[in-house]
């Protein structure tokens, strides 16, 4: 598919958002050095998720699926070629997840989802608070990651860059070779960034990138009369709150996730934690790569819807919602 210069000037302003609080690292600049832009290719790739009761199909083929560009019926196939996962941990260490418990649970879960990647995947960290820190390129080992995530937890702040982290990390981690993950932990709640919530979503409209939310309970000081209940209704009243937090889904964030087709989850800390990322990795891999060369529709007319289904049975898809056709080049 045909990188919008709305795409390149966005990859671009990742690498400003970086370096403007001096958190670019060696890794990142190396990163900045290798990236590319492919400007010629009419070739749609659809990274895409069948479920049934929130269950992953397996063993569907291309011809299973149908899919509408504009509304007209593409030949789809599907790509097999494309083993390798790249990974992006973009997490929150402001002071609501860095304090207590919390930093440690992540830790783990790290280290596990790590423990889950295969050979030729890998994995770059990304923290943030009110700044953004690109902390390691191509991780594989669980001791490199822990040290680079206490590292950057020591120093807690009490703001979150929420929305300047997804866009530097969709920016930096869209591939047109390889596929890619963003998996962000966050409690949703953005206090410290430049961009806003609309221009995250246009970046993961446009990007390769999928995204996977992981949601963890926002921290809030109770008080006294919360946290000492004296009588039954005190008490139901503090369980009603504590199951509010515990279930609260950012509007924002959720339908960042959608237009990527993605999706978010939940989280508590501990065991519930480590067994979200790792069931996000199996999830991920559960999908299905398909591409297509458009046909019959005009290649220079701006924003194409998509529409997937599966054929002769009801699912639930997720994919993104469509690309932006820009015109060839003469003589192409």
């Amino acid at each position: 598919m045909t990188r919008t210069p709305l795409l390149m000037w966005l990859t671009a302003s990742a690498f400003s958002l970086l370096a403007a609080d001096g958190s670019t690292s060696g890794s990142a600049r190396d990163a900045r050095r290798q990236q590319t832009f492919r400007t010629e290719t009419n070739l749609v790739r659809l990274d895409v998720m069948a479920t049934v009761n929130g269950r992953a199909l397996t063993g569907l083929t291309a011809d299973d699926f149908e899919v509408l560009d504009n509304g007209v019926p593409q030949r789809v196939r599907m790509m097999t070629t494309v083993d390798k996962v790249r990974v992006l941990l973009l997490l929150d260490v402001s002071g609501s997840i860095a304090l207590g418990t919390k930093m440690q649970s992540l830790v783990t879960a790290s280290h596990a989802l790590l423990k889950s990647l295969g050979r030729d995947d890998e994995v770059s960290l990304m923290t943030f608070a009110n700044r953004l820190s690109l902390e390691a390129t191509a991780v594989r080992d669980p001791e490199v990651l822990e040290k680079k995530l206490l590292a950057a937890s020591g120093h807690p702040a009490g703001e979150t860059a929420l929305w300047d982290a997804l866009v530097a990390g969709l920016s930096l981690i869209s591939s047109e070779e390889d596929r890619s993950l963003v998996l962000v932990l966050s409690d949703g709640l953005d206090t410290a960034s430049w961009c806003d919530a609309q221009r995250v979503k246009q970046v993961a409209r446009y990007g390769e990138a999928v995204v996977y939310a992981v949601t963890v309970p926002a921290a809030r000081t109770l008080t006294i009369e919360e946290t000492r209940p004296r009588t039954p209704e005190e008490r139901s009243r503090l369980e009603a709150i504590n199951r509010a937090r515990a279930s609260y889904v950012p509007k924002d964030l959720k339908e960042v996730v959608e237009q990527s087709g993605g999706e978010l989850f939940p989280a508590g800390q501990g065991d519930e934690l480590t067994n979200t990322f790792v069931s996000v990795l199996e999830r991920f891999r559960a999908r299905y790569l398909l591409a297509y060369e458009p046909t019959g529709v005009r290649h220079d007319d701006g924003w194409h819807e998509l529409r997937v289904a599966l054929k002769g049975r009801a699912a639930t898809i997720r994919a993104r919602s469509g690309y932006y056709a820009t015109p060839r080049r003469a003589g192409n």
